[in-house]
């Protein structure tokens, strides 16, 4: 099976993803759904890659990543 693409303009497995903190992904084991930006010094959250990620979830049926994005858009006032 195919792997799915991923909703960033930073392919899966480049360099510039793999400098990326696990923690920044709402999928951190494939480094998928990213939806933290480096701002100001700080790895932040971005409610724009919240609601994006829930789009591509909703494309790829991941119910999971859906409700980890709800939850993160919860959390941080999106």
């Amino acid at each position: 099976m195919a792997k799915t693409p991923v909703p960033s303009s930073t392919a899966s497995g480049s360099k510039a993803r793999d400098s990326v903190p696990r923690s920044a992904f709402l999928d951190p084991a494939n480094r998928q759904y990213p939806f933290k930006r480096f701002k100001s010094g700080a790895w932040r959250v971005s409610c724009q890659d919240l609601r994006d990620a829930i789009r591509v979830a909703g494309f790829q049926k991941r119910p999971d990543i859906i409700q980890k994005a709800q939850q993160a858009m919860k959390d941080n006032g999106c």
